[in-house]
């Protein structure tokens, strides 16, 4: 599954994001964690979720989106 998503913090392996399609707060599992606040970014992941609050899920691969 993909999931676009805007970057609202970093915390040791995991990122916080806002997914765009429903606003929902969603705890990202992954080593990479240079992104910055505000940034847009793609998701790939297995379409597994938690049902902890917030969310979580487990990245394939993180692709930073350009915004112009």
């Amino acid at each position: 599954m993909i999931m676009c998503a805007t970057v609202t913090g970093t915390e040791d392996g995991r990122l916080l994001v806002m997914n765009e399609a429903n606003q929902q707060e969603v705890a990202v599992n992954t080593c990479c964690t240079n992104f910055n606040q505000g940034e847009r970014v793609k998701i790939i992941y297995n379409g597994m979720m938690t049902f902890s609050l917030p969310p979580q899920i487990t990245a394939k691969k993180i692709i930073r989106l350009n915004c112009n």
